[in-house]
């Protein structure tokens, strides 16, 4: 098949290490794959005043994890929306972000049917969340990697014909070989400045851990 994806810019998130991660495997299975990205450095000096003042720093190896995918990724400028003549016609067209889903619902029939991959419910303050929710009613095809993002899409927006994909786990890169429990636990988390993402949640639960022992 030809499916193309649709992302807003290539970046270290983990939402685009995912779509990068299947992209490729799809590739190794003989499907033709491209990917649309936009150019992070091509955003206007507004957007990157505000991101600034808001103390988000600038994209560094955006294309990180589309480099495997060597020319099956194209650079776009950053712009919103494209236009039908910057996505190949294929089989299948996937959105991977709410304002691509608005892109892949305009697209012409021939770029492909249309699907929605649903890796959050993207409906923070941050954004214009009322527009951002309402690209869940749109007609296309959704896939999600969790369940309790199968139930939102079926509790918020009356949608039942939900695709559930798991992500898995590269164990050759994350493993756990085993060894002997240190005597003083150790705990890990992952440092987000967003909000929604519950740093504080995790901080204050090592709090209450750390005083029972």
């Amino acid at each position: 098949m030809k499916i193309t994806f649709l992302c807003p810019v290539g970046g270290q998130s983990g939402g685009s290490r995912v779509t990068a991660t299947y992209a490729l495997k799809l590739l190794e299975r003989g499907h033709d794959v491209t990917v649309i990205g936009r150019r992070p450095e091509d955003q206007s000096k507004t957007r990157k005043t505000l991101d600034r003042l808001k103390g988000v720093k600038p994209l560094k190896n955006h294309d990180r994890y589309f480099r495997d995918l060597g020319d099956r990724f194209h650079w776009l400028p950053y712009k919103f929306p494209l236009e039908p003549d910057d996505v190949p016609d294929g089989d299948v067209v996937v959105a991977t972000w709410w304002r691509t889903a608005y892109e892949a619902a305009a697209l012409p029939a021939q770029k492909g049917r249309k699907a929605y991959f649903v890796q959050h419910h993207e409906v923070h303050k941050h954004l214009p969340y009322e527009i951002s929710a309402a690209s869940y009613r749109l007609p296309l095809k959704k896939i999600t990697i969790a369940d309790w993002l199968v139930k939102a899409m079926a509790d918020d927006y009356g949608d039942h014909d939900v695709a559930l994909v798991p992500n898995s786990v590269d164990t050759e890169q994350f493993n756990a070989p085993p060894r002997d429990r240190n005597a003083r636990p150790r705990v890990g988390v992952i440092y987000v400045f967003a909000p929604f993402k519950g740093l504080d949640t995790s901080l204050r639960a090592i709090e209450i851990a750390r005083a029972q022992f």
